[in-house]
């Protein structure tokens, strides 16, 4: 059974919790009375981390060469390959990124699938 990471959103206390998929969704009632949700960014490299496993490289946010040098001034713990793609070692990281580039993050249920129609 998976572990799944919820966030009480009274007190701020993470939970890890062991429960089937068909339940990750369902909300759970927090020690101080308040209700959870789930904390997907301490669920990003496995439940209760605070680190991705290895750097994640965004090739959406990749950059030209002429932009490294000022990237790197402005964003120095951020890194750069030199195909310009941009990586992270945290989702703390990532997303203090797209925030103060103005950037949002999309989740991947919110993206439509395309329903071609054949005949």
């Amino acid at each position: 059974m998976p572990t799944y990471v919820y966030k009480c959103k009274e007190c701020d206390k993470s939970t890890d919790v062991q429960r089937p998929m068909s339940q990750c969704d369902d909300p759970l009632t927090c020690e101080c009375g308040g209700k959870t949700g789930r904390d997907f960014h301490a669920e990003g490299a496995g439940a209760g981390s605070k680190e991705y496993g290895e750097t994640f490289w965004s090739q959406s946010l990749a950059i030209g060469p002429s932009q490294t040098a000022e990237h790197k001034r402005l964003f120095p713990d951020v890194k750069v390959r030199p195909d310009g793609c941009i990586g992270f070692d945290s989702p703390r990281q990532h997303d203090k990124y797209l925030k103060r580039t103005g950037f949002t993050k999309l989740s991947g249920k919110n993206k439509k699938k395309s329903t071609a129609q054949t005949k």
